[in-house]
């Protein structure tokens, strides 16, 4: 009789627990949700908000593509990062992936991760900023960047120029940046030997500099080849982003003007890069340089920047700007070839920015409020990558079989053979009664086998029931991506009705025979590893 009391006592408290442990999740769960709806909610508020008090940020802000696409040939080529694709065509064929994705990099203090569309007549490539890393949810983050698929024949790239606002959106690029049409083409040279090469370039992103005071510079000039400007194919247009690296306002530009012994204004030294640098504005143009009757702007690198040698060269993008008051926004002229500076080349610029004659015109914007001016440039130093990635696909014809005996015995709702190896790396296939009148099998990869979180496994695979009659098996095409999910495979690779057919020849004497083959799997390669 006691021992019968605390058996219910027993009974009685497990089930208390029970109540009040369904209780709490179910609590915590309803906390959570309304939390996170409110949360969205403010959220939604601050941006309306954001948007409302800063109206400067126009719709334009948030194009994906570029307006006006850059192309050319460069003597050196810089990335932030780099992607080769060995067995592209692999890829392209399979019916259940439209879109390949890179591990996350590290460019400009956030991480990214490259997106490649698949799908279309087009491969589109997009630059992707990973995670919460901006400093609230109202911070927009500016990105100008180049994406480009390279040519291995070294004929022309194929890029465009991509300017985003990442913050209310977090995926910037374009759908269409090469079509298969010219990828199929080997004459063109962006698909050889079945491998695909991109890259993206950061250029700038999200930087402010204090304006600056300037100053004047009596002491002697450079020598003229200072001044000289590259063999260059200058690019010019208007706007609305403002200077990224330096900024330069001019008072009583007039006055400047009319001086007859100061020929240029030299700003203090600014950071870019790693190296200092000065903005050097001719209101009278270059002369040494052919620039007389026009606005002249250069760029020069303090040689103490540079190391002790003559054999030390820094490449860096330069963007000019002058203000334009009447349109809101910038005059820009930039170059399509990257500069190079050294000990013995510290200066390089465009001596015919902007004709004199239009500048001065009060009608034109850029001389406002009587006679105000504001100059400007971006200095973004290229490196070379110094992380990338190889993917290759590899065919096989690996494969490993199974033998179920006793199989109308058995009771459970899964079985698991032993671990075995394909491709490199270990599996083991699980059955199970799939959709209930059918028998499922599955591919399962087993443990952490990848290199970190982020690598995805491409396999390509066929699970089938062998016929022991010498019939025909019944198999199925299996196309997965291992990363995310680590199983896979079908629920109804057989029906239990053909099983139980004897004339099919599956089941025989009570023994059920499968198999996987192994047709292609991926691998990928990080460096530095």
């Amino acid at each position: 009789m006691k021992s019968h009391y605390r058996k219910t006592i027993s009974i009685s408290v497990v089930y208390l627990f029970l109540c009040l442990f369904i209780t709490y999740v179910s609590s915590y769960s309803l906390i959570r949700q309304i939390t996170e709806d409110s949360n969205t909610s403010m959220h939604q508020q601050e941006e309306v908000h954001y948007v409302q008090t800063h109206q400067e940020i126009a719709s334009r802000d948030y194009k994906v593509s570029a307006s006006n696409t850059v192309t050319g040939l460069r003597d050196r080529r810089p990335s932030t990062y780099f992607l080769k694709i060995e067995s592209f065509n692999t890829i392209l064929k399979s019916t259940v992936v439209d879109k390949f994705e890179t591990r996350p990099f590290p460019a400009g203090g956030y991480n990214w991760y490259l997106q490649m569309g698949l799908r279309g007549k087009a491969v589109g490539l997009h630059l992707v900023l990973t995670g919460k890393q901006r400093t609230g949810d109202y911070e927009l983050v500016y990105v100008l960047a180049k994406l480009r698929v390279l040519n291995q024949r070294k004929l022309n790239n194929r890029e465009r120029q991509l300017e985003f606002w990442y913050g209310r959106y977090f995926v910037g690029g374009f759908s269409d940046l090469i079509s298969f049409d010219d990828l199929r083409d080997s004459s063109k040279g962006f698909l050889v030997n079945d491998v695909l090469m991109v890259e993206v370039q950061l250029q700038a992103i999200s930087t402010t500099k204090r304006r600056s005071a300037i100053r004047t510079k009596t002491s002697r000039d450079p020598s003229s080849r200072d001044y000289k400007v590259s063999a260059s194919n200058p690019v010019t247009g208007l706007r609305d982003r403002r200077p990224s690296t330096y900024s330069l306002k001019i008072v009583s530009f007039n006055t400047i003007l009319k001086s007859t012994v100061v020929d240029k204004f030299e700003t203090r030294p600014f950071s870019a890069g790693g190296y200092n640098w000065t903005l050097h504005v001719y209101p009278n143009g270059n002369k040494k340089d052919g620039g007389s009757g026009y606005i002249s702007l250069y760029v020069a690198i303090e040689k103490s920047s540079l190391v002790e040698s003559v054999h030390q060269e820094v490449y860096a993008d330069l963007r000019f700007y002058i203000f334009n008051k009447n349109e809101r926004k910038y005059f820009t002229i930039q170059d399509i070839d990257v500069w190079r500076f050294n000990a013995l080349k510290t200066m390089w610029g465009f001596s015919k920015v902007l004709p004199l004659d239009t500048f001065k015109d009060p009608t034109n914007g850029y001389l406002y409020d009587g006679d105000h001016c504001e100059f400007g440039v971006d200095v973004i130093v290229d490196t070379p990558f110094e992380k990338s990635e190889l993917f290759s696909v590899r065919w096989s014809s690996e494969k490993f079989a199974w033998t179920i005996q006793n199989f109308s015995t058995l009771v459970k709702d899964n079985y698991y053979p032993d671990v075995f190896s394909l491709g490199g790396k270990k599996w083991f296939l699980q059955m199970d009664q799939g959709c209930g009148k059918a028998v499922g099998l599955y591919l399962v990869l087993t443990g952490k086998q990848r290199t970190g979180d982020y690598e995805l496994v491409y396999v390509l695979a066929k699970l089938r029931v062998l016929n022991q009659r010498k019939l025909s098996n019944r198999e199925k095409q299996l196309e997965f991506w291992y990363g995310r999910y680590f199983v896979g495979g079908f629920s109804d690779l057989i029906s239990f009705d053909d099983l139980r057919d004897s004339s099919k020849g599956f089941l025989v004497n009570d023994a059920l025979m499968v198999e996987v083959e192994l047709q292609a799997i991926s691998t990928t390669k990080y460096f530095p590893s």
